[in-house]
């Protein structure tokens, strides 16, 4: 697999650096284990639309989808840290 780590967040009702309140989506532990430039799909999901107790009924209403900006990652020899 090329992407690994959490796949899957919550939405946590935050605050951004300008005070602005927004639902926001963190994955803190997102790798992308090949050098490249990738675009992520990202897909809002109502889990709730599935029901807890129902195995196998579908899938879950989608919400939102949408497609990144491309990004660029680099091998850990070409990565000189934050600057």
């Amino acid at each position: 697999r090329t992407l690994f780590g959490s796949l899957v967040s919550p939405c946590q009702f935050l605050t951004d650096l300008t005070g602005v309140k927004g639902a926001y989506f963190v994955f803190p532990e997102l790798c992308v284990r090949v050098e490249g430039t990738f675009r992520l799909k990202i897909v809002v999901s109502d889990l709730s639309s599935v029901g807890m107790a129902l195995v196998g009924v579908g899938p879950a209403r989608t919400i939102a989808t949408t497609i990144t900006q491309p990004f660029v990652c680099l091998t850990a020899k070409e990565w000189t840290g934050a600057q």
